[in-house]
């Protein structure tokens, strides 16, 4: 909750700073920093969604929890931009890399990444607790 109230902060600050002109005035890098940033918050913040990541058995598109966390990824990016979503064991040998298909496709944009770590899931003591540490990986590019 503090983490998104944190990022929707900083987007707040940014627009009012630039006021009306912010699509002419602020550059593609920092557009996706506040993206990549408020994103990334919400993964962490959001229960419901932290308990997807970290029941992700693979970043399949059929994996139920993994089609949770890209549908929240896709809502959240919107039309500007194209991702690519990774979720992956911590410490796994792949590394979170992007795929391959995705790689040969972008090989003539400006790739930004980011990426988060969710540990585990405390829940409220109710005995849910779940600790599977996974590596949150976000490629974004301009549409």
């Amino acid at each position: 909750m503090e983490a998104t109230i944190a990022a929707m902060l900083a987007v707040g600050v940014v627009l009012s700073v630039y006021g009306g002109s912010v699509s002419d005035d602020v550059s593609i890098e920092e557009s996706v920093g506040l993206l990549k940033t408020e994103i990334l918050s919400d993964l962490v913040s959001n229960p419901e969604l932290r308990l997807a990541i970290l029941r992700v058995g693979g970043d399949n598109v059929s994996d139920v929890d993994f089609v949770v966390v890209n549908d929240y990824v896709a809502r959240s990016v919107g039309g500007g931009f194209d991702y690519s979503l990774r979720i992956c064991k911590l410490g796994g040998d792949d590394y979170c890399k992007m795929r391959e298909d995705v790689y040969v496709a972008t090989l003539d944009e400006d790739v930004y990444v980011g990426e988060i770590v969710v540990s585990a899931e405390v829940g409220s003591g109710s005995g849910k607790e779940v600790y599977g540490p996974k590596k949150v990986k976000i490629y974004f590019w301009e549409r």
